[in-house]
């Protein structure tokens, strides 16, 4: 995969079968340090009363706005009961490729308030909608190079 690490939203049986299981776990792995990465930015940027400005820009900046956007909307998901999370939110997050069959991933969930995780996911989304500076830059690829299942996550290769 050209050594950039995508974003899976396959199951691991599903990357099993076409042969994709390494690709798969450091997909794994890497939506872990996401979410520990989203974690921290909301417990550092948490003032009591709101998130500051620029709070998710780090995360971004290391994952990639689809690998930060794709851990946010599986814990969304996993919060689809929770009034505090925001209906459009909940929509938004339906609408992302997270694999429905593949069961809890305690490793990918956001240690954080739901309310907080609500209003950082509207930051992301507000990002998302508007185009990372970064993602214009980027040439497209008209899907070559890209495995089924996998997301282009920004081209970040990992040093």
């Amino acid at each position: 995969m050209n050594g950039k690490i995508y974003v899976c939203t396959l199951s691991r049986n599903q990357a099993m079968e076409l042969g994709m299981e390494e690709a798969y776990w450091e997909s794994y792995r890497r939506n872990e340090e996401c979410a520990k990465a989203v974690t921290r930015a909301i417990d550092e940027n948490y003032d009591g009363r709101s998130l500051k400005d620029g709070c998710a820009e780090e995360a971004i900046s290391r994952f990639g706005l689809d690998r930060v956007s794709f851990v946010l909307a599986y814990n969304i998901r996993h919060l689809s009961y929770d009034g505090r999370i925001s209906r459009e939110n909940r929509i938004w997050a339906e609408g992302m490729g997270c694999p429905s069959d593949s069961g809890l991933k305690l490793e990918w969930l956001i240690q954080s308030h739901p309310g907080l995780l609500d209003i950082f996911a509207g930051i992301v989304k507000k990002q998302q909608e508007m185009g990372s500076p970064e993602e214009e830059a980027l040439p497209e690829l008209d899907g070559e190079g890209l495995e089924d299942g996998f997301t282009n996550e920004g081209m970040k290769m990992d040093l």
